[in-house]
C-alpha cells in the first residue's frame, strides 16, 4: 500500500500583491481610501472613474508633495490597472518613492518583490534581498517569510538553510501562518535547526489555529505516527478529514490509505477507492498512480461508482464526513 504523504514547504506567491498603506497623514485619509479600494476592487463601475479622476488630479498631487500613503495607493492602481491603464514601470516609480520614505515597510516589501520578479524594473536579487531585509528588521511577516524562502529555494541561488530557518521563525512568532507551518515542517526534519518532533507538533498547532490547512494533513501524520505526540489513528483521521474539508487532496489520499489498510470489506474498500479518487482530481500524482494498479482488481462497476462519488463531492464542496 502506498506510503502517508506530507506537505511539503508552501512557497509563497511572488506574483501576488496585497499593499495596505500602514500609516495615515494630512494629504490624504489611508483608511477612506482602503474601504474605497475594496469596492473598486470587486467591481464599481462608478468608483473606478472617480478613481481615475484622482489619478490625474489630487491622488498624484499628493504623492507629488510627498504622501507615502498616495505613492502606495498609486504604485497598487498601476500594478493592478485600478482605474489606470496598467503600467509596471509607474507602479514601480511610486512604490519606490514610497519605499524611501522612514518607516514604509510595505513598501520596502513589495518593492523588493518587483525586484525579484522583475515586475517594472530589471530583475535584482541583491536588491531585492536588501529590500526585504529592511522590511524585515521592521517586522514585516511576509518580507521575513520572502527572505526565508529565498535561502531554502536553490532557484533564488546559494541556499543557507539556518538562515531561512531564523527568519522563518520569526515570521512564525508574528503569527504569520504560512511560516508557522514551514517552521513545523523544517523541525520535523531538521532542515536549518536540530529535528524536534515536540516542536514541529507545537507549529502545526499553531498554523491550523490560524487556519493554514496543510497543518491539518501533517499534524495528521504526526499523530498517526507517534511523532512527538502519543499514536493516536481516530486523532489524526479527525485531522486529515479536517484537512481534507479545506481542500486537502494529501489528507484524502492518506485517509484513503488508512481505509485500505482495514480489513477489506466492500463499505471500506468503496471509501478508499473513492478518497483515491478525489485526491487524484486535487492533483496528488501518487494517487493517479494507484488508481492505474486498483483499476486492475475492482470491478469496472465499483470503479465507477467511486469516481462519480468523488466527482460529486468537488462539485457540491460537501464534507466527505457527510457522504462516505
Amino acid at each position: 500500500m502506498a506510503a502517508m504523504t506530507r506537505e511539503q514547504h508552501r512557497n509563497s506567491d511572488v506574483g501576488s500583491t496585497d499593499f495596505y498603506p500602514a500609516n495615515n497623514d494630512n494629504v490624504w485619509d489611508a483608511d477612506f481610501q482602503y474601504k474605497d479600494g475594496v469596492r473598486f476592487d470587486n467591481g464599481d463601475s462608478n468608483l473606478q472613474k472617480d478613481w481615475a479622476n484622482l489619478v490625474c488630479s489630487d491622488l498624484e498631487k499628493s504623492a507629488k508633495r510627498g504622501s507615502s500613503v498616495a505613492q502606495a495607493c498609486l504604485s497598487h492602481m498601476y500594478q493592478e490597472g485600478f482605474g489606470v491603464r496598467r503600467d509596471p514601470k509607474k507602479a514601480f516609480k511610486w512604490c519606490s518613492e514610497a519605499a524611501r520614505q522612514e518607516g514604509q515597510a510595505d513598501a520596502m516589501y513589495e518593492l523588493g518583490l518587483m525586484y525579484l520578479d522583475g515586475r517594472g524594473i530589471t530583475r535584482c536579487r541583491s536588491s531585492a534581498f536588501k529590500l526585504l531585509k529592511g522590511a524585515g528588521e521592521q517586522n514585516h511577516a511576509k518580507a521575513l517569510f520572502k527572505l526565508a524562502e529565498m535561502q531554502i529555494d536553490d532557484s533564488f541561488g546559494k541556499t543557507n538553510p539556518t538562515f531561512a530557518f531564523k527568519t522563518c521563525l520569526k515570521a512564525a512568532k508574528l503569527n504569520y501562518p504560512e511560516a508557522q507551518f514551514n517552521v513545523g515542517v523544517m523541525f520535523e526534519r531538521g532542515i536549518g535547526t536540530n529535528q524536534n518532533f515536540q516542536e514541529a507538533v507545537f507549529w502545526y498547532k499553531k498554523a491550523s489555529e490560524n487556519g493554514n490547512k496543510h497543518s491539518l494533513n501533517n499534524l495528521g501524520n504526526m499523530y498517526l505516527n507517534g511523532l512527538g505526540v502519543p499514536k493516536d489513528i481516530n486523532v489524526a483521521k479527525s485531522l486529515f478529514y479536517a484537512a481534507s474539508d479545506h481542500g486537502s487532496g494529501l489528507a484524502d489520499f492518506n485517509l484513503a490509505v488508512i481505509y485500505g489498510q482495514c480489513e477489506i470489506d466492500q463499505t471500506s474498500a468503496l471509501r478508499s477507492l473513492t478518497l483515491f479518487f478525489m485526491a487524484s482530481l486535487k492533483g496528488v500524482e501518487e494517487a493517479t498512480r494507484v488508481l492505474k494498479r486498483l483499476k486492475q482488481i475492482f470491478p469496472r462497476r465499483t470503479l465507477i461508482s467511486a469516481n462519480s462519488e468523488a466527482i460529486s463531492n468537488q462539485a457540491n464542496g460537501q464534507k466527505i464526513r457527510e457522504k462516505l
